[in-house]
This record gives C-alpha cells, structure tokens and sequence, in this order.
C-alpha cells in the first residue's frame, strides 16, 4: 500500500488573498462573553490577519445580531506579514440579556466570519466627583458633572528617527470628555500645535473612586509614546 494522502490543516498558506478574524478586545482585554451595557455605543478591537499568499488591497469589517447594531469600520490593506488591527462600535439595544455578535471581514474576494456570545450588564458604579490621580502621580485628572477633565499625563517619548532617537519627557493634556453610562471612555482627538499637528487617544473605564485599565497614546509625527496606567480618587 501507498503512503496516506497528506491532510490539510488550517495553519497551511492559501494561495491568492485570504482573510481572517483573530482577536477581539474591549480596552484590551479578551472577553467571552462580551459584556455590553445596554444603550451605549461600545468600541471593540479586531484583528483582521490574512493567511494567504496575497495581500487584501481594501477590507470593510460589518457586523450584526439581535438587538445589536454595528458601525461598518473600514479596514483598508490586509499584509501577509502582519495583521491590521481595526476598531469597530457595537450597540446593545432592546430586552434581551443575551445574543450573539456576527462579524464579517470581506475584501478582493475574500471573507472570513466570526461569531461571540454577548451578556447584558448593568452599567457601573458611577464615577465618584474628585480630582483622581496614578500611584506614582503622573496622571492627574478630575471627574466633574460626568465629565472627565483636567487630564495631565507626564511621560517619556520617543523623538526624532533611527539611529538618533531621543527620549525626553514631556506632559500633555486631553480635551473634557463625557463618562457614557459604562463607564468606558475611548476618544481620539486632532490637536493642532503651533508646529504640527498631532492625534491622542484616551482609553480607560471609571467608576466608583477608580480608573483601570486606562491608556493615553499620543502621535505628532516627530515625536510618539504610550502610557499605561489606573488612578483613584484621593481627598482635596
């Protein structure tokens, strides 16, 4: 007898342009179920990779479910080489404690589909009035009539190109922003400067006398950085 006919596994290249959804994440962290507050636009991360031979020049990523609207997200360019990570807002909607959550990335002639339970949740504790900071005091904020304010975040960036990078540290700030009743604040924002022009995220979830998971990024072309961070509630 011949040798058996080899099997086909999911891990082998295909060949031409091909799609598929790896990770989803809410303020980066894996969830399963996802756990969504009802009436508030949520934004979630996917990761669209491509296993095929080809790049995808354009991908949309769609989304649907019972009770659940979706926000269509462009995906642009899929490499071979690496994955292209998109941010896409989903809304529970209606009575129902639970449904599933369908997105669909399609582009150059190839999809891929995948599928995640969803829990409704109540919202949080609401954010506690005060002024907040981190435990080493380089994040400094307020929380005042439901709104986030006075953010100040002092870190280390990365200037210039390689090999003469430079890494000083500089504070910036964050324009006021309303708390959604889930607490979670996702926000990019444009800040003209007297020279460039520069984007910033704000990402972190608030309620009670404490913020977690929190993020600031920051890039202006010239100089970018990143902090990670939690703060709580302290006494004036």
């Amino acid at each position: 007898m011949g040798a058996p006919a080899p099997v086909s596994t999911l891990a082998e290249q295909v060949e031409g342009p091909a799609l598929a959804i790896g990770q989803v994440t809410l303020l980066r962290s894996k969830q399963r179920p996802l756990r969504l507050t009802r009436g508030v636009w949520t934004t979630l991360r996917v990761m669209v990779e491509n296993p095929g031979t080809v790049d995808v020049d354009s991908a949309v990523l769609t989304g649907r479910g019972k009770g659940i609207r979706v926000r269509k997200a462009a995906v642009g360019q899929v490499s071979t080489r690496w994955g292209t990570e998109v941010e896409v807002a989903v809304k529970l909607q209606g009575k129902r404690r639970t449904s599933a959550l369908r997105l669909t990335v399609r582009g150059d002639g190839a999809s891929a589909t995948t599928t995640l339970p969803v829990r409704r949740v109540a919202p949080p504790a609401r954010a506690v009035p005060g002024r907040y900071r981190s435990p080493d005091r380089t994040v400094t904020f307020r929380v005042r009539n439901g709104r986030l304010t006075n953010l100040s975040v002092t870190m280390q960036m990365q200037c210039g190109s390689w090999p003469q990078y430079t890494y000083p540290t500089q504070t910036w700030t964050f324009p006021a922003t309303k708390i959604p009743r889930n607490g979670i604040i996702h926000r990019w924002v444009r800040v003209r400067t007297t020279h460039r022009q520069d984007a910033r995220l704000l990402e972190l979830r608030v309620a009670g006398r404490k913020a977690t998971r929190a993020r600031f990024w920051l890039e202006g072309g010239y100089c970018t950085g990143s902090k990670f961070f939690r703060a709580g509630r302290f006494a004036n």
